[in-house]
Order: C-alpha cells, then structure tokens, then sequence
C-alpha cells in the first residue's frame, strides 16, 4: 500500500526536493488533499484484496463444483453398476429357476414315461402270460380231445371185432348145423 501511495506523488528525489525548503510548511489543504489520496489508495488496493478474494472463492466454488459433479458421476456410475449386478443376479437367478423347473418337469416327465413303460411291461407279461394258459389250456383239450376219440374209436374197433366175431361164430354154428343136419337126413 505504501509503494502504491508513494508511486502517486512520483519518485522520490521528486517528492524530496518538494519538501527541500526548509521554509516550506505544509498547509491544510495539501494534508487534505495527501489524506484524500492515502483513503483513495487504501480504497483501491481494498476493492483488489476483494476482488482477489471474490475471485478465490469464485473458483474455490468452481473446483467445489467439478468435485460435486465428479462425485454425483461417480456415484450415478457406481448406481449404474449396482443396478446393473442386480439386474444380472435377477437375471441369473431367473435362469438359474427356470433351469431348476425345467429339470424337475423333465424328470416328472421321466417318471410319468417309466411308470408307463412298467404298466406296459407289466400289461404285456400278463397277456403273454394268459396267451400261454390260454396254449397250455387249449393243447390239454385237444390231448383229452384225442384221447377220447382214441378211445371211442378203440371201443367202435373192439365192438366192430366183436360183432363179426359173432357173426362168424354164428356163421360157423349154422354151417355146422347145417351140415349135422343134412347128415342126418343121409
């Protein structure tokens, strides 16, 4: 501030050789004017302090500012990426029960085809089954079937034998009569 009130009366040989009469004596009007100047120079370098400090804190604000819209990027960009594990964790466990349904349907699916497959098997053992009694049961009538033919027939045979044994037996009798008779008539 001094050298700022000493540049406003000029160099100092000049500002010396103003005051180098010895009879000089300053009057009141030029200590009115110098205090005037001095409250003027203080004045102006207040105003510069001031605007200096406006100008700090404008651009402390400014850095102030940028910090708040890199944090509020920061943590929108950190908001981004939580959604984003979220969304993929949702999606991940989706697929992961999707997954897990379609295992269990296939292996309901699977159990219901066994069960089915058993009740075929199980049919087809019974119809084989019955097919071979049925056989089994068919084949005995025809062997009891032919056994009684067998034997009716073997009866027929032995009354037939019979019968012509009679018949010869008659025939040989009334040929003996026969000839007994014209024997006796000789």
């Amino acid at each position: 501030m001094c050298a700022y009130v000493f540049s406003i009366f000029g160099s100092h040989s000049m500002f010396s050789s103003d005051f180098s009469d010895s009879n000089f004596q300053p009057t009141s009007h030029t200590q009115s004017d110098v205090e005037e100047q001095v409250q003027a120079a203080l004045k102006l370098e207040l105003e510069e302090e001031l605007q200096r400090e406006k100008a700090r804190l404008e651009e402390e604000e400014k850095e102030r500012e940028a910090q708040r819209k890199l944090e509020a990027k920061l943590e929108e960009g950190r908001l981004e990426r939580e959604k984003e594990q979220k969304e993929a964790a949702a999606r991940r466990a989706k697929e992961l029960e999707d997954l897990q349904a379609e295992i269990a349907r296939e292996r309901e699916e699977a159990e219901k085809r066994r069960e089915e497959n058993e009740k075929k098997f199980q049919e087809e053992q019974a119809r084989i089954k019955k097919e071979r009694e049925d056989l089994l049961k068919q084949e005995e009538e025809a062997r009891a079937k032919k056994q009684e033919e067998d034997e009716e027939r073997k009866a027929l045979e032995e009354k037939e034998c019979k019968k012509k044994e009679d018949r010869e037996m008659a025939d040989r009798e009334k040929a003996a009569a026969e000839a007994a008779a014209a024997a006796e008539a000789a």
